[in-house]
């Protein structure tokens, strides 16, 4: 109730009834002024009139002296409003009054002439004087030879006059309300039929307009008046408005289609890589999505500067694809070409004011052309060529769709371009790669018989069995030995990590390996490379480690294999061996105080042929050692890694599980 009110406190209907109440107020108050003012003044007029009638009786003789004293017809002559009438001689003695009692008294003893004013012999005419509580008269009274005899005095008061002038004013402050209500209720009634009933009905349908009712129009017979005209107005403003939201709606869907349409597009050419399938796919569905009547790719080829046609939609696509079509980049007339040439888009909204077009078959109904380069960069990719059955078809927020969607294929082409030469390389080098293991493989088993032989009769000679042998010789013969030795591991090296990488390297399981015998031999077999430096060799191995299931050769070639390696880079100090039972696994350790590995070479040190930077400068082998080592480790599904710092020396840690389920009798080992 109170919010209702509220809101009619705000309306038209209340301020203009507001200001009608506030003119006529004003005018009201200014008709009961002046009313007032006049009728007080003829009140007062009509008094002063009235009370010198007695006066002008007497001084004409017609009323005798006597007659003062008969208040009936004193009161019929000056008025019910009559207070005192005395006559009063020149002496001040009262001859005649209203009030027997006053006859001889003298005149300042009449209460009701207390404010008369003295009594003289030069008052030749009458006079009238205004009191507090009335009007006194003064009328000489002269002989006829003008001999001055007494004054005849009058008063009358002015409280009934006083009554009369309020009566008249309630009746007219009664009468003014009553006809101010009746005047605003009339004007508002008017106001209402005419004008206001006509505002309220523009109000409520620009309420609907605004609540998104775009179809509310002012309804009824419009006038020709200035509401009339701002009915037309309001109903040809909604008009326009509802057909350019409606436009606007249109359009909005328009480019929600054209960017889920490129958004579907930009999914596709991130996935496919494949040119024969992406490239035929993107023009159907561009066609369809757009409405376009024909949409084609053109691939630029470099080497003979031709746009040859790589995908057309439709029937008409696969007849102009089967004739192998395209434009050479200086063809004229070709919009094709020319967009290539000049790497900008081309528009042509009516074909047929275009002179630079070529003309095609397979085309006919073609009115409208957008012709939109693919390059990234500064480098021409190729040219899609979009056609429509409509002219005008291409507008700016088409073209700038297109054109983003023709970069977006640009990049998709580059890419499986790129992708198709990484395969055709990838190919290559997988090819000349197995080609390189075969051979290695090849030549170890060619080298590794011959030099088995080698070292078998070098050792024979040695041992004086095919005569004897003095110092020197065997001196020779030892050198000759060891030298065959490091062929021969440096051949073994090669034919295993030629294996790894075929994936045909054989575990030999056993189910309980006891690891004291290998890791023994595994020092045993190092000792001897460090009898030459000043370099301690520590032994940290628990008395409780058990049994675990693994290759027994392969696992003592992994302790040999990071031992040898601590004693090639170690020249001083010390190194730690340690094999420690974690409870399911094992952790051993080879902790030297080397030279230490670089950060960025503690990954690079498991990838074959690769040393440290220091290590080339000294140390001998192919860099094969690590990489067999963490091949064989991952076999046997354990972990290894390093820990080292330049000039701190290195630490290598490897984890071997006690069983491990996906070990079998063959392991294929693959390069991660």
């Amino acid at each position: 109730m109170i919010s209702k009110m509220k809101g009619y406190t705000h309306s038209l209907l209340f301020k203009i009834a507001l200001g009608v109440l506030l003119v006529m107020l004003l005018i009201l108050a200014a008709m009961g002024v002046s009313y007032s003012v006049r009728f007080s003044n003829e009140l007062d007029a009509g008094l002063a009139q009235q009370i010198k009638i007695p006066g002008q009786l007497m001084s004409e003789g017609l009323l005798d002296y006597a007659t003062v004293g008969d208040r009936d017809v004193m009161e019929t002559l000056a008025g019910e409003s009559l207070l005192a009438a005395v006559v009063v001689g020149v002496d001040g003695v009262i001859y005649y009054s209203l009030d027997e009692a006053d006859v001889g008294e003298g005149i300042t003893a009449v209460t009701t002439l207390e404010s008369l004013p003295p009594l003289t012999q030069s008052m030749t005419t009458s006079k009238s004087y205004n009191t507090a509580d009335g009007v006194i008269h003064i009328t000489p009274i002269r002989l006829e030879d003008g001999k001055l005899i007494g004054f005849l005095v009058l008063k009358a008061g002015t409280a009934q006059l006083q009554s009369a002038k309020r009566n008249v004013m309630v009746v007219f402050l009664i009468g003014s309300i009553l006809g101010l209500v009746l005047t605003t209720v009339i004007i508002l009634w008017l106001l209402r039929s005419i004008a206001l009933q006509k505002i309220s009905n523009l109000v409520e349908v620009v309420e609907h307009i605004e609540a998104g009712d775009l179809t509310a129009r002012v309804a009824g017979n419009i006038s020709a008046d200035e509401i009339g005209q701002l009915q037309r107005g309001i109903n040809a403003m909604a008009s326009e408005l509802e057909e350019t939201v409606n436009t606007l709606e249109y359009r909005v869907q328009e480019r929600t289609r054209d960017l889920q349409v490129a958004a579907e597009v930009s999914r596709q050419i991130t996935t496919v890589l494949n040119l024969e399938d992406l490239l035929p796919e993107l023009v159907e569905k561009t066609q369809t999505a757009f409405d376009l009547y024909f949409v084609s790719i053109f691939l630029y080829e470099k080497e003979t500067q031709r746009l040859a046609l790589s995908a057309g939609s439709g029937e008409a696509g696969q007849k102009m694809r089967a004739e192998n079509q395209g434009y050479y980049l200086q063809t004229r007339p070709s919009l094709v070409a020319k967009a290539a040439r000049e790497r900008t888009a081309i528009i042509i909204n009516d074909v047929s004011q275009e002179a630079d077009r070529a003309m095609t078959p397979y085309l006919p109904n073609t009115q409208s052309e957008a012709v939109l380069p693919m390059t990234i960069g500064t480098g021409l990719i190729g040219v899609m060529d979009l056609q429509s059955e409509q002219k005008d078809r291409f507008e700016a927020d088409d073209v700038e769709i297109l054109t983003t969607l023709a970069k977006q294929i640009a990049v998709a082409v580059k890419n499986a371009q790129l992708y198709e030469a990484q395969l055709h390389l990838a190919k290559e080098l997988r090819e000349a790669d197995l080609m390189k293991n075969r051979f290695l493989a090849s030549m170890s088993h060619e080298l590794r018989t011959p030099l088995n032989a080698i070292i078998n009769f070098t050792e024979m000679v040695s041992m004086g069995m095919v005569g004897p042998v003095n110092e020197e010789q065997k001196d020779l013969l030892e050198q000759s030995l060891q030298s065959s030795e490091h062929l021969l591991k440096l051949i073994n090296d090669v034919l295993d990590i030629s294996k790894i990488q075929a994936g045909k390297l054989t575990l030999f399981v056993e189910e309980n390996v006891n690891l004291y015998p290998e890791l023994e031999t595994a020092v045993s077999m190092i000792e001897p490379l460090l009898h030459d430096k000043p370099v301690q060799l520590v032994l940290d191995i628990d008395d409780n480690l058990p049994l675990l299931s693994g290759d027994r050769r392969r696992l003592r070639q992994i302790f040999l294999n990071l031992l040898a390696n601590a004693a090639k880079f170690t020249n001083q100090g010390s190194i730690t061996f340690s094999a420690k039972n974690q409870g399911d696994h094992l952790l051993f350790a080879v902790i030297d105080s080397g030279a230490g590995i670089a950060p960025e070479m503690q990954i690079q040190v498991f990838e074959p042929f690769i040393q440290t930077s220091d290590g080339i400068k000294h140390a001998d082998g192919t860099g094969l050692g690590l990489p067999i080592t963490k091949s064989l480790v991952e076999a046997h599904d354990g972990q290894i890694w390093v820990e080292s710092e330049l000039g701190e020396g290195s630490s290598f840690f490897v984890i071997l599980p006690l069983t491990t389920p996906a070990l079998t009798a063959e392991v294929n080992l693959l390069t991660t």
